[in-house]
């Protein structure tokens, strides 16, 4: 390989470990972020239970209270049952007697409903209260493990792009700018060239473009206008052909 392909190769792939760390390192906070949201829908869920369940029970204590109401009221009514002058004031006692006693009922069945659905809720809100406590530790963990990832993947990059401008400044200016014009477009800059086809693109390689590489000469590619380099396998085909020496 030609030494300024090489040095830009290596420059290359410091260059995309780089950009590999920072990807990294941007989707930390979108995983703790993902834990956030799921532990505050968590905490919204209990709220409404428990906003739920202080209704229920205001509703139930209303309706414990009116039932009481219509039972006074009919015990007042059946107290002046004794004093009714005639047949009709006894026939309308009894009517308002009938009908407080009734909405006392009515009001009795629906606090037990509202008691019926208040136990329902707890059930729910003791089977969250776990749920949102696991939420809570996954958080945390997820929150340690991303500021300990972060400042590894940081403290990596910190020294790849001191490499990088150590091996930048050792390579060729006009190579370089070429090189830069190329990654600024297209990723990679620098391509092998494998079987006589470029690798990024997947064209053939000209012959005499082949024959170059070969030699080590510098050569782009004519379809994507990418640097092409080649790395020639060592054959051992005829080392492995020889005879063995005679046993002595």
């Amino acid at each position: 390989m030609h030494p300024e392909l090489e040095k830009l190769v290596h420059l290359q792939n410091t260059e995309e470990r780089v950009r590999v760390l920072e990807s990294q390192m941007a989707s930390y906070p979108k995983v703790v972020q993902e834990r956030q949201q799921a532990l505050a829908q968590a905490e919204r869920e209990l709220a409404a239970l428990a906003q739920s369940i202080l209704a229920e029970d205001k509703q139930r204590r209303s309706l414990e209270s009116e039932a009481d109401d219509q039972r006074r009221k009919a015990a007042r009514h059946q107290a002046q049952m004794n004093t009714a002058q005639n047949q009709s004031q006894a026939q309308a006692l009894e009517h308002e007697i009938g009908f407080a006693l009734q909405k006392a009922s009515r009001a009795e069945d629906e606090a037990l409903a509202c008691m019926a659905r208040i136990e329902a809720l707890e059930e729910q809100q003791r089977h969250a209260q776990p749920v949102r406590q696991r939420l809570q530790e996954r958080l945390a963990e997820e929150q340690a493990n991303a500021a300990q990832a972060t400042a590894r993947d940081q403290a990596e990059r910190t020294v790849l792009l001191a490499q990088c401008q150590t091996i930048r400044a050792t390579i060729d200016a006009k190579m370089l700018a070429n090189y830069d014009r190329l990654s600024a477009t297209r990723r990679p800059a620098v391509a092998e060239a494998v079987g006589q086809r470029c690798t990024a693109c997947r064209m053939m390689v000209r012959p005499q473009k082949w024959n170059d590489l070969q030699k080590n000469l510098l050569v782009d590619c004519d379809s994507c206008g990418r640097m092409l380099y080649s790395t020639i396998a060592v054959d051992f085909s005829q080392e492995i052909a020889l005879p063995r020496p005679a046993a002595s």
